[in-house]
């Protein structure tokens, strides 16, 4: 008697398990795609990016003596001094208010952005459009096309 009252009582938890197994996974195939919509969404930017433009050498001089723009040259204060567009605004990528000096000049009007080779420039106006400025210029190739196209620095 107590063997199969055992018997029974294995029968009674496996069909339990299938049922448990069964409709745990209906809902883990229920949940499942709903948990990867949201994680999927919720790493995506939290604000609509903005317009980042390059601009050859010609389109930029135009630009920048159109004299709507406000010109910013991301390098390091040394370099500015050797030689920058005349106008520029110089913002040094490695300073550490880098970011907040950015902000705040974008609250001013349409930015146009150099550096040497333009890498820095484009990876500035990547970021202020992910953070929400509306429509950044960069001047591509940099410096280094900008005097190969005939134009000349300051100091």
């Amino acid at each position: 008697m107590r063997q199969n009252w055992k018997k029974q009582n294995l029968f009674v938890h496996q069909h339990l398990l299938k049922i448990i197994k069964k409709t745990v996974m209906k809902k883990v195939l229920f949940i499942l795609p709903l948990l990867v919509f949201f994680l999927a969404s919720s790493f995506g930017p939290t604000q609509e990016g903005g317009e980042v433009k390059p601009l050859k050498s010609a389109e930029f001089k135009a630009k920048i003596d159109s004299g709507k723009y406000i010109l910013i040259d991301v390098r390091k204060a040394e370099e500015f001094n050797e030689g920058h567009v005349k106008g520029a605004i110089n913002v040094d990528y490695f300073a550490d208010d880098f970011p907040a000096q950015m902000m705040s000049h974008s609250k001013k009007g349409t930015m146009i952005l150099y550096c040497q080779g333009g890498g820095l420039s484009q990876r500035t106006a990547d970021k202020l459009s992910q953070n929400g400025i509306d429509l950044v210029y960069y001047l591509n190739g940099g410096l280094n096309a900008y005097q190969v196209a005939g134009y000349k620095l300051t100091k």
